[in-house]
């Protein structure tokens, strides 16, 4: 009995200076003393952890813009993952390019009404061409004579000054009509 008091006491004073060690006797553990610390992240209690994005209305600084958004206002859904669906993105708009077609042909006048080479208008002087005070079917007719024509003596039909009597002429004169 003397024998089991001195390994008793022997195993009390072994676990009181090295209280946190772990002993092996026929492969058996015993621990003397261990103390552990368990952290459980919980969605919802404004507390962001390592496996959230956001808890509640605890972002943690972050906003639309900073997620790559023009504006608007970021959210928390329920798992605390960011909700972006109130953020908005504002497209930034193209520059406008005009193509206008070229043709070789000044018969072609049809196809320069619907595809017209977009040159300044210049205030109409006189398409009053009979001079009777008013734009009206004989100044119709006697633009549409020089219809399709080029040339120096086209000039004064030539309401646009594109160097050519086409549908734009004949448009321009309609602005016009009985003014």
């Amino acid at each position: 009995m003397r024998k089991e008091i001195y390994i008793l006491a022997i195993f009390i004073f072994l676990i009181s200076f090295l209280g946190r060690e772990i002993f092996n006797f026929n492969n058996k553990v015993f621990a003397a003393d261990i103390t552990a610390t368990v952290k459980i992240g919980l969605c919802g209690d404004e507390i962001i952890d390592t496996s959230e994005q956001c808890d509640g209305v605890n972002l943690g600084g972050t906003s639309c813009v900073s997620r790559g958004f023009s504006s608007g206002t970021l959210d928390c859904d329920p798992s605390c993952e960011f909700d972006t669906s109130g953020c908005i993105i504002t497209p930034t708009p193209l520059p406008l390019t005009i193509v206008t077609p070229s043709f070789s042909s000044s018969r072609n006048s049809i196809l320069k009404f619907f595809f017209p080479t977009i040159l300044p208008i210049t205030p109409l002087i006189n398409s009053d061409f009979n001079n009777d005070g008013k734009i009206d079917i004989t100044d119709l007719s006697v633009l549409l004579y020089w219809f399709d024509r080029t040339g120096p003596k086209t000039a004064k039909y030539d309401l646009n000054n594109d160097n050519i009597v086409d549908m734009v002429d004949v448009s321009i004169l309609f602005y016009y009509w009985n003014k």
